[in-house]
């Protein structure tokens, strides 16, 4: 009758364990990664297109007009070499009533992501003409 040895049982398992337990430790770190390289792309993109849009809006003044592919350009130099994970975005100007807006979509396998951004047309210089007329009419002449 032979004697039960527990250890020449036991010493492959650790082995088992690991190659169960190192792949989904690694996926997981992966996922993590990858998931940290989506935001940051995407949220780079949102600043640079809300960058563009203000820039567009605050241009409209009428001292010195760029057209739409200046800022398609200005839009492209802000993301040169800070996307990881998405590759060039097309991206539209256009100008709709009060507002510019900047849209664009990118896409890489199959994630695909589309961003918009607004900003309204400003002429502070207006709106302080007017406050000082009615501040002219308002306050009496002494």
């Amino acid at each position: 009758m032979s004697t039960f040895k527990w250890n020449d049982y036991v010493k492959g398992s650790a082995t088992i364990e690991a190659a169960f337990i190192v792949p989904l430790i690694l996926f997981l770190c992966m996922s993590i990664i990858f998931t940290v390289f989506y935001y940051h792309d995407k949220n780079v993109l949102i600043a640079v297109a809300s960058e563009t849009a203000i820039m567009a809006a605050s241009n409209d003044k009428g001292y010195r007009q760029l057209s739409d592919e200046d800022f398609i350009g200005f839009f492209n130099e802000r993301i040169e070499n800070k996307l990881i994970f998405f590759e060039d975005p097309d991206v539209t100007i256009e100008q709709t009533g009060k507002y510019y807006e900047v849209t664009g979509s990118t896409s890489r396998l199959r994630f695909r992501y589309t961003f918009r951004q607004r900003a309204r047309i400003f002429n502070a210089e207006e709106l302080i003409r007017k406050k000082q007329t009615i501040v002219d009419i308002v306050t009496p002449d002494n």
